[in-house]
């Protein structure tokens, strides 16, 4: 669910909507899918929560794998058991803990480009909004396992500082989870400000029916 989602829901429980805010930042930047770990809600509305809105991750991680140049590739999953890439590139130059995400709007491809390996998967679904802005949420994780002194001197939320719309699928033929997706304070990126600053989008020429 998007933040102005979750601030409805939390409404309908009678709580205040900024509650809903705080659990996207809980879920998206935090990564955190437990409600006993959300320490800054009441155990009663944790309850509530947890009685009305179960949670499971918009994608499951299956793998990442690091090359030589230290990008790293990350696997994950749909609910409906279908792939997503996402990877890793680091900066060039001196300070290499910088890294630009490059995310998958849909799984598989159906517009069939000889030179990509996903467009012999064919199309098998869109992204969802959560699902584009879970990848962010997977692959601080991930850098997350390997984080040392020179991470520790940033916060979580800028070791990725730009992010490229170059992974699996058409763009521009997923616009409804796209286009909400970078825009506004209720927006899917809420809590990562910083990298959808500095959003790049790239494709092979779809053209979304009007």
């Amino acid at each position: 669910m998007l933040p102005g989602e979750l601030r409805e829901l939390l409404l309908d429980l009678d709580e205040a909507p900024f509650r809903g805010d705080q659990l996207f930042r809980w879920i998206h930047k935090e990564g955190v899918l437990e409600y006993g770990a959300m320490t800054d809600m009441s155990k009663g509305l944790r309850a509530k929560l947890a009685s009305c809105l179960p949670l499971q991750a918009p994608l499951l991680p299956i793998t990442h794998e690091v090359s030589r140049d230290q990008s790293v590739k990350l696997v994950s999953q749909t609910p409906q058991g279908n792939p997503v890439e996402s990877v890793l590139i680091p900066a060039s130059g001196e300070d290499r803990r910088l890294y630009t995400l490059c995310v998958s709007t849909q799984s598989g491809c159906a517009v069939g480009c000889a030179f990509c390996e996903t467009s012999t998967m064919g199309f098998l679904e869109n992204l969802s909004p959560v699902q584009i802005a879970y990848q962010v949420t997977l692959a601080l994780d991930t850098l997350a396992q390997y984080k040392n002194e020179a991470f520790s001197q940033r916060p979580r939320e800028q070791w990725i500082t730009n992010i490229v719309y170059m992974g699996m699928g058409e763009p521009f033929l997923n616009l409804e989870s796209v286009i909400p997706f970078p825009k506004g304070p209720g927006g899917a990126h809420a809590h990562h400000e910083n990298v959808w600053g500095r959003l790049t989008g790239a494709g092979a020429g779809g053209v979304p029916t009007p």
